[in-house]
């Protein structure tokens, strides 16, 4: 996503009960780097920030369920990548 923070600032603004984000890099700080496919292609990743996401995500939100996945094996500058469950506070 070109906007990623601004997309994450409308979907924590939805209102929804709960809110799933998979797959997605997260670091200490953000970073950019590029991904190379295996049919050769390189594609322009952007690896978030926790502090910008804990920030999109305000107190309307509280984290219920992280889990880290694995990275990419043939991708030496891979970030790590999350599976993150937010349950809206009641």
């Amino acid at each position: 996503m070109e906007n990623s923070y601004d997309a994450l600032d409308k979907l924590f603004n939805v209102g929804a009960d709960v809110i799933v984000l998979d797959r997605i890099p997260l670091e200490a700080n953000e970073r950019y780097c590029v991904f190379h496919t295996m049919s050769g292609d390189k594609i322009p990743w952007r690896i978030l920030s926790w502090d910008r996401l804990n920030k999109c995500k305000g107190t309307s939100y509280s984290l219920l369920f992280q889990q880290k996945l694995p990275r990419w094996p043939n991708q030496p500058d891979a970030s790590d990548e999350f599976c993150l469950y937010y349950k809206k506070v009641i």
